[in-house]
């Protein structure tokens, strides 16, 4: 009797042991390494840890359906990231010390939700938008043909001159005239900026002024058309914001520039491009009376500070102060100074 007892405690640690190792294999992620409360949290919880499961296997369906893998990683990285301004991400469920469960529950299926809808825009560039909006835009390139597919209709007037819808969806890039795309890019969120149902998308954006949903212009003054997808208003005093994709020499396609999109962060809105001079312009403000705008050269494709001009009307007194710098070992050196009397 003695000898089958320990039998039977030795068979229960083992399945203990194996229920533990299957619960940490479940997950996405190493659970060896989790660190945050969310990634403890989906660990500890089996119910949880399956859906974590089924998210990473779809994703794996969806990177081997991407020619631009990256793009799909992109996506994903939003989706978790702590610093992500996505509505709705993994992180949302960190601070909630009661209800974690739940949050997670929730947004692992709207997640799950969204990236199938996304599977067979992927598949299936060229179906018709039965359940969601289309919209071509063939007059913004001299190159390229764009095709932007939300996953639902808009909620908009038809009637109304100016709305604006925003929602997950996929970009495809073609070449001028052609139906099969070069490059199918897939998005957490599209900002659309339509006038009476049509994409408002002039190339020569004004600060304050109407930014359209796809820009393009030579951004690294290469020779190559490059583009700009809007993914929201997340800029400075919550202006436009984009995704901006480089024409590649060495690849078939567009590849991501983060230090271009996040340029545009900082700034109100996108940058301007100045052709002559082979430099990006960024206008930036404080307040009322602040204002900063800044000249960029573009060396690898990395936008670098050359000068800036900044109008500061916020002091006390009867002036206002322009001040000229210029970028010199890496900090801002000022070269000239005039004040000017302020309008009464």
């Amino acid at each position: 009797m003695q000898i089958r007892h320990i039998k039977q405690l030795i068979s229960s640690a083992i399945l203990a042991c194996t229920s533990i190792t299957l619960s940490a294999a479940a997950a996405s992620f190493d659970c060896d390494r989790a660190a945050t409360a969310v990634e403890k949290a989906i660990c500890a919880d089996p119910a949880l840890s399956a859906l974590d499961d089924q998210l990473g296997v779809l994703y794996g369906e969806l990177l081997k359906l991407a020619k631009d893998r990256a793009a799909i990683s992109r996506m994903q990285h939003e989706w978790i990231a702590a610093d992500s301004n996505l509505s709705g991400n993994r992180s949302t469920c960190e601070e909630k010390n009661e209800g974690r469960e739940a949050c997670l529950a929730e947004v692992y299926r709207k997640r799950l939700d969204l990236l199938a809808a996304l599977k067979p825009l992927m598949e299936k560039p060229d179906q018709p938008a039965e359940e969601g909006w289309r919209f071509d835009l063939h007059k913004v390139s001299t190159r390229y043909d764009f095709s932007i597919r939300m996953l639902n209709k808009c909620d908009a007037d038809k009637k109304d001159d100016s709305v604006t819808c925003e929602e997950a969806g996929v970009v495809y890039i073609s070449e001028k005239g052609q139906t099969t795309p070069l490059q199918v890019i897939p998005l957490n969120n599209i900002f659309l900026s339509l006038y009476k149902t049509a994409p408002v998308s002039p190339n020569r954006p004004a600060v304050y002024g109407e930014q359209g949903t796809i820009l393009v212009g030579d951004f690294n003054f290469d020779g190559e058309e490059d583009i700009a997808i809007r993914n929201g208003n997340f800029s400075s005093y919550s202006g436009p914001s984009y995704d901006v994709l480089l024409k590649s020499r060495k690849q078939d396609g567009f590849v991501y520039s983060e230090p271009m999109t996040n340029l545009i962060l900082g700034s109100l809105g996108i940058f301007q491009v100045g052709e002559q001079y082979q430099r990006l312009s960024t206008a930036e403000k404080s307040g009322c009376c602040y204002h900063v705008f800044t000249q960029y050269r573009v060396v690898n494709d990395i936008p670098v500070p050359v000068s800036r001009k900044i109008d500061d009307g916020l002091v006390e007194g009867k002036y206002n102060y322009l001040y000229e710098e210029q970028w010199v070992n890496n900090k801002w050196k000022r070269v000239k100074t005039e004040r000017i009397r302020k309008l009464k």
